[in-house]
């Protein structure tokens, strides 16, 4: 799992499944973890997405991890991503997994830091 920290001198990431613009790579699990900093929260822009519909996803969820249902918000495959999602806490984790046939292009997403007076919106 990698991780990513977004504060006041890193407002925004951008994170690229391996080899966009180019096809990713068969039969991946990657996990990415981005925490913001305390009474902050998380915005992350899809700018772009094609994935192997019903095989291949990219799931977003807010808590711990992915290793619980519980903690998943949403999963998208094909070209069905959303234009954003902001979390609901300062914690954020993204998880891609692909099969053995075939690969497109991938996910392009920019992470925003998000300030506000409660952690709320």
């Amino acid at each position: 799992m990698s991780r990513i920290s977004l504060n006041n001198a890193t407002k925004d990431f951008t994170l690229m499944s391996p080899n966009h613009p180019s096809a990713y790579f068969n039969l991946m699990e990657c996990t990415w973890f981005v925490a913001a900093e305390p009474l902050h929260l998380i915005r992350a822009r899809f700018l772009a997405f094609e994935t192997d519909t019903d095989y291949d996803f990219l799931i977003v969820g807010f808590g711990p991890g992915p290793w619980d249902s519980i903690w998943v918000f949403d999963a998208w495959t094909g070209t069905s991503a959303p234009s954003q999602v902001i979390s609901s806490s300062n914690v954020m984790w993204v998880h891609f997994s692909s099969n053995y046939e075939y690969a497109y292009s991938g996910f392009k997403i920019v992470f925003i830091l998000e300030e506000t007076t409660n952690g709320r919106y």
